[in-house]
């Protein structure tokens, strides 16, 4: 098996991609640093029941998808 004596590539890669990946997560990251994130009345897991009740009454018609208007 022949190894690679030169892995600067990979790291490049790698290590590109970290960077790239915590720009993107900046926002995120400074609305948690300053207790922001996701507190409003509608975010997080205030989401969660009512999707489930949603679903829950969904399926029990039989409707195998979430149907795009909610009539």
């Amino acid at each position: 098996m022949r190894f690679n004596k030169r892995p600067t590539k990979w790291l490049l890669i790698g290590g590109g991609s970290i960077i790239i990946a915590v720009l993107t997560h900046a926002f995120f990251f400074y609305e948690w640093a300053n207790d922001r994130f996701m507190v409003g009345p509608n975010d997080g897991l205030g989401q969660m029941l009512p999707f489930k009740h949603f679903y829950m009454i969904n399926t029990k018609k039989e409707n195998s998808f979430i149907p795009f208007s909610l009539d």
